[in-house]
């Protein structure tokens, strides 16, 4: 006699076409902050910050050794006020992060992760961003020479992806994280 579940759990085959419904979910609510899609005036930094960390799930380099990440803010990026608090309780970061904010350019180096925000206005040494996966929040004009762009689209944190930069900083990026970006710049787009 077989017995049948009252929600019955579904197969290998029926969620292969939902894998990217699947990771959003996962991106969505793998992080502490990330409790609403839609971002309320008030918990849009928070929001931010999250999905900053969530891509970093999702995120590799090719060059750089297994230590905890290093976290830094440069310009006073939207998300500035909530990155630390995030950083601290992102226990899904297998080596661990820490949060550091830079206040001059030359103090770069240390930096894993850079959260550029709207008070940089041009890069003087690309030399210092070289294996950095960079993240445009709120930043003007560096949109072209950052890994990833968060915008606001509707009432939707959403970010666009720049794989030509991020090939170039020798960061390889999931095709996870590619599949949820509202849009991706390939190297062959320019």
């Amino acid at each position: 006699m077989r017995k049948l579940a009252l929600f019955p759990l579904p197969t290998a085959r029926k969620l292969k076409n939902k894998k990217p419904l699947i990771l959003a979910c996962i991106l969505c609510f793998s992080t502490v902050a990330c409790v609403n899609a839609h971002a309320e005036e008030g918990d849009e930094v928070s929001l931010r910050a999250a999905i900053i960390l969530a891509m970093l799930r999702y995120t590799s380099w090719s060059e750089r050794e297994n230590a905890p990440l290093t976290i830094c803010s440069y310009g006073s990026p939207v998300s500035h006020d909530k990155l630390d608090e995030a950083v601290s309780g992102a226990n899904y970061l297998t080596d661990g992060a820490f949060y550091k904010e830079i206040l001059k350019e030359e103090d770069l180096g240390v930096c894993d992760v850079v959260v550029i925000g709207a008070s940089v206005e041009k890069i003087q040494n690309k030399l210092l961003f070289s294996n950095k996966f960079t993240v445009c929040d709120g930043c003007r004009g560096l949109q072209e020479e950052s890994i990833a762009t968060l915008r606001k689209v509707d009432r939707n944190i959403r970010f666009n992806i720049n794989l030509s930069v991020a090939t170039e900083a020798k960061i390889v990026l999931s095709s996870e994280l590619l599949a949820l970006a509202l849009s991706v710049r390939r190297a062959d787009d320019d």
